[in-house]
């Protein structure tokens, strides 16, 4: 069994309060559907992030990161394949074939970030570990599925489901590329100006993708919506971030990826009082099966 060291500690809450804090935005996210775009959402998030990470580095490091060596600075600008670009085909696969299916697929992530940590960063390949991680992830994609079925009544004509996996599978390939970059680029480096550095090139990213779906006839948000969600934003996805990547720093991108794909858990604690969503049979059965699932990574059994 794994001893735990204080690192370790710290990068399990901060990735547990990653979860808590996207999972509570989510559900503010959902509430502003009527007047925001989920393309524009995103935008948000990202530059509402860039905004604060560029607080943050000021206040505690005075400047900003110029110290940090070139090759650094790349892979943490390749890490934007998760925020922008993975995210981006996760939002076309689920108006294609709903969040039911495209959740779990793209969110079964972790499974892929652990067998590209053994192929690239020398992680063991233990049957135990990959079991643990199948294990949670079945359990969430449970939960998802369960949470979302009603979503299946407006997915799209048949011919457009092979695309919707796809672009859900492609997701998955995104998100986990990003954690493995992000445990690359974040070693000697602080936190801190590591997510600053991410989120810069996420923003400017981001740009031309914002400016397309105007061009396509998206509709400005409405200034309430838009605001909410900048709100939201500071704390699911500024704050988020940053724990994602003190987590990813100080466990690794498996248990990271595995602590952020738990969302959907808190999703329920959350739901259940503030919309008085029901918790059913497989709810409770996904939940068991991913905390054990999750447990038996943490642990190292």
């Amino acid at each position: 069994m794994q001893q735990f060291s204080d690192a370790i500690i710290i990068g399990i809450m901060a990735g547990l309060l990653e979860a808590i804090l996207y999972a509570a935005s989510v559900t503010v996210y959902k509430s502003q559907a009527e007047g925001i775009r989920p393309i524009a959402v995103s935008g948000i998030k990202i530059w509402v992030t860039m905004g604060l990470m560029t607080i943050l580095v000021l206040m505690f490091y005075g400047s900003f990161p110029a110290s940090v060596p070139s090759d650094t600075i790349l892979v943490l600008a390749l890490t934007i394949v998760g925020p922008v670009v993975a995210d981006t085909l996760y939002i076309q696969a689920q108006d294609r074939i709903g969040v039911a299916f495209a959740f779990p697929i793209a969110y079964s992530y972790p499974i892929m970030t652990y067998l590209l940590s053994v192929a690239f960063l020398g992680d063991v390949l233990l049957v135990t570990k990959l079991g643990g991680v199948i294990l949670a992830v079945t359990g969430i994609a449970i939960i998802s599925y369960e949470r979302n079925k009603e979503s299946l009544k407006e997915v799209s004509l048949e011919e457009h489901r092979v695309v919707g996996i796809i672009l859900a599978l492609l997701a998955l390939s995104g998100y986990a590329a990003s954690v493995i970059l992000l445990q690359v680029g974040v070693e000697g480096v602080d936190p801190v100006p590591a997510n600053f550095i991410r989120s810069a090139f996420g923003a400017i990213a981001f740009l031309p993708i914002y400016a397309g779906a105007r061009s396509r006839g998206m509709p400005r948000p409405t200034k309430r919506s838009a605001g909410i969600v900048a709100v939201a934003a500071l704390f699911g996805f500024g704050f988020g971030s940053l724990l994602y990547t003190f987590a990813t720093k100080y466990v690794g991108a498996t248990i990271t990826s595995l602590l952020d794909s738990m969302a959907p858990i808190f999703g329920v604690a959350i739901a259940v009082p503030v919309l008085g969503e029901k918790v059913t049979k497989r709810v409770i059965l996904g939940t068991i099966m991913s905390v054990l699932g999750v447990a038996i990574v943490i642990l190292g059994f």
